[in-house]
C-alpha cells in the first residue's frame, strides 16, 4: 500500500472508513491485508490454548467473529452494488465500505472494553463475569446482523445506508454506555497515577459520542465526533502499552512523563474536536482545505493549537516507548 504512491493513478479517494488510492498496487495491498485479518480471525476462533484472562475470553473470541462479519460486509457489498457507468468512483467506494466500516467500530469498541478489564484486573469493582459476558454476547450478536442485510438489499440502496447509520446509533451505543457505568464504579481507582489513560479514554470516547448526536450532515461536526471517539480508543491502547512494558521485562516508564504525554494528547484532541464542532456551526465543510471567513477566531485557535498538541502528544508516546525499549537493549548488550 505504501509503494502504491509511486505508481500511476495515485490520486486519493477520500471516502469514509477506508480511504483508498485507486490503483492496482494499493488495492492488492489492501486485499492482502484484509485476507490476513480474515485468516487470523478464523484461526483464533478455533484456538482454545490461548492464555486469555478469565472473564474476557468470550470478548476476545467475539472480536474475531465481528471482524469476520465486517469482511463479509465488504465482500457482499461489492457483489450487490449496482455497478453502472455513471456511478461516481467515490460513491462506489463509499458504498463498498459503508456497512463493514460501521461493523469495524463495534470490534474496536469491544477491544477497548477488553483492555479496560485487563488493566483494571482485580481492582475492577464491576467484575461480574455474567454481566460482562452478556455485554460481549449482545455486542457480537449485533455485528452478525450486518451481512444478513446484503442478502435482501444492495449496497447502494438507501435502506442499507440508513440501516447501518441507525445500527451504529443504537447498538453501537451499548459498550459506550457500559464503559461510562464502569468508570463511575471504579472512579477512585482511575484517579491513581497509573490509570489516568483509562480516565482520559472515557472522557474523550464519551465526548466524541455526544458530538455524534449533535453532528450535522456534510460539515466538520462529523469528524469532530469520530476524532473524539477514535482518539479515546487510541488512548486506552497507549496506556496498555505502558502497562505491558514492565510485564515484557522492559522496565517501568517514568509515571510523570507518561501522564504528561497522556494529558497533552488528551487536552490537544479535546481542543481540536471542540474547535471542529464550533467551526461546523459556521458551516465549515468536510474534506476541504479552507475555513469560512465568518468562523470564530477562538474556534480556529482551538482547532489548530489542539491539533498541534495532539501531534506532539503522539510523538511523545513514540519517544517514551522507544527510549524505554532502548534501555532494555543497552542493558542486555
Amino acid at each position: 500500500m505504501v509503494l502504491s504512491v509511486l505508481f500511476p493513478n495515485a490520486d486519493p479517494i477520500k471516502n469514509n472508513y477506508i480511504p483508498v488510492i485507486n490503483n492496482l498496487c494499493f488495492l492488492l495491498g489492501l486485499s492482502t491485508f484484509i485476507i490476513s485479518i480474515l485468516f487470523y480471525s478464523i484461526l483464533s476462533t478455533k484456538c482454545h490454548n490461548l492464555h486469555i484472562p478469565q472473564g474476557i475470553s468470550l470478548g476476545v473470541h467475539g472480536i474475531s467473529i465481528i471482524l469476520i462479519c465486517a469482511i463479509l460486509c465488504f465482500t457482499m457489498s461489492y457483489y450487490t452494488i449496482h455497478t453502472t457507468n455513471d456511478l461516481h468512483i467515490m460513491s462506489f467506494y463509499e458504498n463498498i465500505f459503508w456497512g463493514g466500516g460501521h461493523i469495524l467500530q463495534i470490534a474496536f469498541s469491544q477491544a477497548l472494553l477488553i483492555v479496560y478489564f485487563i488493566m483494571l484486573g482485580t481492582s475492577n469493582k464491576l467484575l461480574n463475569t455474567n454481566v460482562i459476558n452478556i455485554i460481549f454476547i449482545i455486542n457480537t450478536s449485533s455485528a452478525i446482523i450486518g451481512p444478513i442485510i446484503y442478502i435482501y438489499h444492495p449496497a447502494d440502496s438507501q435502506f442499507t445506508m440508513d440501516f447501518f447509520t441507525w445500527h451504529m446509533r443504537i447498538l453501537g451505543g451499548i459498550i459506550p454506555a457500559f464503559l461510562f457505568i464502569l468508570t463511575l464504579f471504579n472512579f477512585k481507582t482511575l484517579l491513581k497515577y497509573n490509570y489516568h489513560s483509562l480516565l482520559c479514554t472515557t472522557l474523550l470516547f464519551s465526548y466524541g459520542g455526544i458530538l455524534g448526536i449533535l453532528s450535522i450532515h456534510g460539515n466538520v461536526t462529523i469528524p469532530a465526533h469520530y476524532h473524539g471517539s477514535i482518539v479515546g480508543m487510541t488512548l486506552v491502547f497507549m496506556g496498555f502499552i505502558y502497562w505491558l512494558l514492565p510485564k515484557l521485562n522492559f522496565g517501568s516508564t517514568n509515571s510523570f512523563y507518561v501522564n504528561l504525554q497522556i494529558y497533552i494528547y488528551s487536552l490537544g484532541q479535546l481542543l481540536h474536536i471542540t474547535g471542529l464542532e464550533w467551526l461546523g456551526g459556521y458551516g465549515a465543510l468536510r474534506k476541504v482545505t479552507y475555513l469560512p471567513d465568518t468562523a470564530s477566531k477562538i474556534a480556529k485557535y482551538c482547532f489548530t493549537i489542539g491539533g498541534l498538541m495532539a501531534i506532539i502528544g503522539g510523538c511523545l508516546f513514540v519517544i517514551i516507548v522507544l527510549l524505554q525499549t532502548r534501555k532494555k537493549l543497552n542493558s542486555t548488550s
